[in-house]
């Protein structure tokens, strides 16, 4: 018993549930890299626009990006 105890390792979210990351990391380090290279928020929501066209990306999202992870 003991073994069999000591084997089984505790599984704290076997599903995956839970929250996911709303932007990937590659789209951070853009805008933080744009952003103190100088580059203004409309620009860099361009740019954004331009790289990851999946998404509709908005100004106030460029700053929370950046406001986060700078």
């Amino acid at each position: 018993i003991e073994v069999m105890d000591s084997s089984q390792k505790a599984v704290k979210n076997e599903r995956g549930a839970g929250r996911k990351k709303k932007y990937s990391q590659e789209q951070i380090d853009l805008v933080v890299d744009l952003r103190t290279k100088g580059h203004d928020y409309d620009n860099i929501k361009e740019q954004m626009i331009q790289e990851f066209t999946s998404k509709d990306w908005e100004i106030k999202e460029i700053k929370y990006i950046y406001s986060r992870y700078k």
